[in-house]
């Protein structure tokens, strides 16, 4: 019974310290930049527009800050330029029916927002749509 436990001790100590080490280097402008850049990288990848995020702070189930925010749409529009983007979640980031935020703040920034018909069916578009549309579900994309 004492191994037990002298074991369970060790590994609880073990990924206590681990936790602890993770979230002290993620506080680090270094490795936030370096987040920032590869989110910029993969965003600009998958949206077709182009992404620039200086530094990136994630808390999973808190908030996410972004620094020094640019957004570009695929149409050379100027969507969002904003020193500091602070999103917080309502629960975990990721539900069911896509990203559950509870508020998005701004601070020092301009944001373009455009509302635009369809020349197709008369609907109403956004200049955001190129976004919107790849957090929709499947079934409920617009093309």
């Amino acid at each position: 019974m004492r191994k037990v436990w002298k074991i369970a001790k060790r590994v609880t100590i073990g990924v206590l310290l681990t936790l602890y080490v993770v979230v002290a280097l993620l506080n680090y402008s270094v490795v936030q930049s370096y987040l920032g850049a590869a989110a910029s990288r993969y965003l600009t990848k998958e949206w077709g527009g182009e992404v620039h995020i200086g530094a990136l702070h994630a808390m999973p189930f808190d908030h996410l800050i972004m620094n020094t925010v640019r957004i570009v749409s695929p149409t050379n529009d100027t969507l969002l330029d904003v020193k500091r983007l602070r999103a917080g979640f309502r629960h975990f980031p990721f539900h069911d029916n896509g990203l559950w935020l509870e508020r998005v703040s701004i601070r020092d920034g301009l944001m373009h927002l455009e509302i635009f018909p369809t020349e197709t069916d008369g609907q109403v578009k956004t200049n955001l749509h190129y976004i919107i549309d790849y957090y929709l579900p499947e079934g409920r994309k617009r093309h």
